[in-house]
């Protein structure tokens, strides 16, 4: 927020929306222009609300838009200034809030394929499953902060917090709740079930 605050009052100027087709030949082609592509950045955040129908279908892009915009550190400034700038150009209300992500290291370094250091989302619920995938990446640091992760971290959290922690208060409540409830049959759980969806799945069984 300071970064961006004096970012402007330091003036802002016009910045160019193209680049020249020779050194980016994959870019958007510039209506009217052979020689030059859209700067990425520029047709890149366009689609913060071409995804939610803009131009053509206003009322569903209205039922979302301005929303709460997702970026990393390392984009500030596109995604803070210039962005919003678009859209105000453009006649479209600001992002209502835009939410900062930090960096995420392994053991102190920088991700790389060359590392051979990658931790993927994808790696971490085939190894913990979603929910607690989504319990180790919120524990880790705070929303906005860098985070520091490692295999080794992320076990230790899993077993001393949840297979011991929250496990263990699972296993006694439902320890309890079976030795002092009458526990309903799955016949008279759909029965007494308020759920249309269960109702349906009831008749069809």
């Amino acid at each position: 927020q300071h970064e961006i605050a004096s970012f402007v009052k330091g003036g802002l100027q016009d910045f160019s929306i193209s680049r020249l087709k020779e050194k980016m030949p994959w870019g958007v082609p510039v209506p009217g222009d052979e020689d030059h592509v859209m700067y990425v950045w520029f047709d890149a955040l366009v689609n913060y609300i071409s995804a939610l129908g803009w131009p053509h279908d206003i009322t569903t892009f209205e039922q979302f838009w301005p929303g709460v915009q997702i970026c990393g550190k390392d984009n500030l400034r596109q995604q803070s200034a210039m962005w919003q700038a678009m859209l105000l150009s453009a006649n479209l209300p600001p992002s209502r809030h835009i939410l900062v992500n930090g960096f995420i290291s392994v053991d102190g370094q920088k991700m790389s394929k060359s590392l051979g250091n990658v931790i993927s989302p994808t790696q971490m619920v085939e190894r913990y499953g979603v929910d607690a995938t989504r319990y180790l990446l919120m524990r880790l640091g705070p929303i906005g902060g860098d985070m520091d992760v490692s295999w080794e971290k992320f076990d230790t959290l899993y077993t001393a917090e949840l297979a011991n922690g929250v496990g263990n208060v699972c296993s006694r409540v439902a320890k309890l709740c079976e030795a002092y409830t009458d526990f309903w049959s799955e016949e008279e759980l759909l029965a007494s079930s308020q759920s249309k969806h269960a109702k349906e799945m009831q008749s069809t069984t």
